[in-house]
């Protein structure tokens, strides 16, 4: 297979029994938190998230990345900072991404240093917009467990 041959999120979500750590799951269960504000709301989702559903390699950050940017996409609480820009302002459009994604070849990683933000939060936007992953976004581990659920490029 090539490198840069498409993988659909109907293939990831058949092959892994979770995306993104629980965040979506953390956040909707702990919402609430935010009430108190959103650095206090913030760490005490992330508590939550930590003690309640990661598992060992689930990346800290990037849980950190998700978690905020659900709760602006939300509106439940915007990121302080007076003249910092949030996530939401970080967050490329639909072709944008497409372009530097599949048009320019870029990686996550690449975007994510390009947007300020965490590669897991830009994978979560591609996630948003159906715009498949390319197959050396995977490990050997993943492309062995993406094979045995039967996805072929």
């Amino acid at each position: 297979m090539d490198e840069f041959d498409p993988v659909q999120w109907t293939d990831i979500d058949r092959a892994f029994d979770r995306t993104f750590y629980d965040c979506p799951e953390a956040f909707e269960t702990h919402r609430d938190e935010f009430n108190v504000g959103w650095w206090s709301g913030m760490k005490r989702v992330y508590d939550s998230w930590k003690t309640e559903y990661k598992r060992d390699g689930d990346p800290d950050q990037g849980a950190a990345f998700l978690l905020s940017y659900f709760a602006e996409r939300d509106e439940v609480a915007t990121t302080p900072g007076g003249e910092s820009v949030g996530l939401l302002d970080r967050r490329p459009d639909e072709n944008t991404l497409q372009t530097w994604f599949w048009g320019e070849k870029r990686t996550m990683w690449a975007i994510a240093i390009r947007t300020g933000t965490h590669f897991e939060l830009v994978k979560y936007w591609l996630r948003e917009n159906q715009i498949p992953l390319q197959w050396r976004n995977f490990g050997e581990e993943s492309k062995a467990r993406l094979r045995q659920f039967g996805y072929t490029a």
